[in-house]
């Protein structure tokens, strides 16, 4: 994604730096874009924006390598694992487990 993560009622942002977007495809192109071209890609998170919001690394591979994009995946992983900033966010399960189900959430479920 080009921008952090919105508030989930939001269906997709509607303008990105000042510079409105069609649809919800639209402001996706950059993640998927790659993948049509038979190029792999994956995604590793790799810290925390200023905002707090988890933000990741798009690695993409060269055309039909999908194995050797997993291996640089998994090297950069690796490499990032003992490091605060940058290493895989912790994630607080006993907080995920003690949450309520989520479609208990006001606003989850559409009413339609």
């Amino acid at each position: 994604m080009t921008i952090s993560p919105r508030d989930w009622h939001e269906l997709y942002p509607t303008a990105i730096d000042g510079q409105p977007t069609k649809s919800y495809y639209h402001w996706l192109a950059m993640a998927y874009a790659s993948t049509l071209a038979g190029h792999p890609s994956i995604t590793i998170p790799v810290g925390r924006d200023a905002l707090g919001m988890p933000f990741g690394l798009q690695i993409v591979g060269r055309r039909h390598d999908d194995l050797g994009t997993l291996r640089m995946a998994a090297a950069i992983e690796a490499l990032l694992a003992d490091d605060a900033t940058f290493g895989v966010p912790k994630i607080d399960l006993d907080k995920l487990a003690s949450s309520g189900p989520i479609k208990d959430v006001p606003g989850f479920m559409p009413d339609w």
